[in-house]
């Protein structure tokens, strides 16, 4: 990618980011409701990608995203959590020995 599209991905993280944490969570500690859903699972997966895969904190600027995060692990249980994200924390940790920098938001 060329760092135009490293920028605007990065931008429409942002905006995303922006968007569940002063819409969908503005409320309420799942997404849409009281109760984890269908949509908190998908979410947090898409969410793993950039934290876990390359070693961003995207949360960082956002506390309800980075609570519903941590939230959505608990109810799920942090064992099988951390099993089905075994795969892209291993990938990340070999990104991050590769020297390749990391896109900031």
């Amino acid at each position: 990618m060329s760092p135009e599209q490293v920028d605007m991905a990065a931008k429409i993280m942002k905006a995303s980011l922006n968007k569940m944490e002063t819409v969908f969570l503005k409320d309420t500690p799942y997404l849409w409701s009281e109760k984890l859903s269908i949509a908190d699972f998908f979410g947090v997966c898409e969410l793993m990608q950039p934290q876990m895969g390359l070693q961003m904190n995207v949360t960082k600027d956002f506390p309800k995203v980075a609570a519903w995060s941590e939230l959505v692990r608990q109810s799920i249980g942090t064992e099988l959590f951390d099993e089905a994200h075994k795969f892209i924390s291993s990938a990340g940790q070999k990104f991050s020995q590769m020297n390749i920098p990391t896109p900031k938001l």
